[in-house]
């Protein structure tokens, strides 16, 4: 699979399951405390842009070889 397909799908799963998973009310309660001028809406996107950006490099991962630059 090609690298943008993989980082674009993985990404959109990340986005879908992550912010369904318990750990994502401490992230939550941690953007709370970090970032109190946030309302509700705003730290779900944050914490499914967070999910979505995990899934990419999950995505990315196998073509590691490929990005990195060689002397």
């Amino acid at each position: 699979m090609p690298i943008n397909l993989s980082s674009r799908i993985l990404g959109k799963v990340g986005s879908f399951i992550g912010p369904k998973l318990d750990i994502s009310k401490e992230a939550m309660q941690n953007i709370k405390i970090a970032m109190p001028e946030k309302n509700k809406k705003e730290r779900k996107k944050i914490v499914k842009g967070m999910w979505e950006n995990l899934g990419r490099v999950i995505g990315e991962y196998p073509h590691l070889q490929k990005l990195v630059i060689k002397e």
